[in-house]
């Protein structure tokens, strides 16, 4: 387990983190970008991955057709 002081400085961290990220989404919704990278990838609390499936999707139609 964590010393008391780590687990506090990540609290601090994420916390800041949190707060920029939701600042410029909701100020500055095109700098939200900043945060991913190609291999990020967006997952529901179910664990599904609805962009990366319409992708497939998408992909498997286009190279049917």
């Amino acid at each position: 387990m964590a010393p008391p002081s780590s687990n506090r400085a990540l609290r601090v961290v994420a916390r800041a983190f949190v707060g920029a990220y939701y600042r410029d989404l909701n100020d500055a919704p095109d700098r939200v970008a900043r945060y991913y990278t190609e291999d990020s990838v967006f997952a529901l609390e179910d664990g599904t991955t609805p962009r990366k499936e319409r992708r497939k999707r998408a992909a498997g139609a286009s190279s049917s057709s």
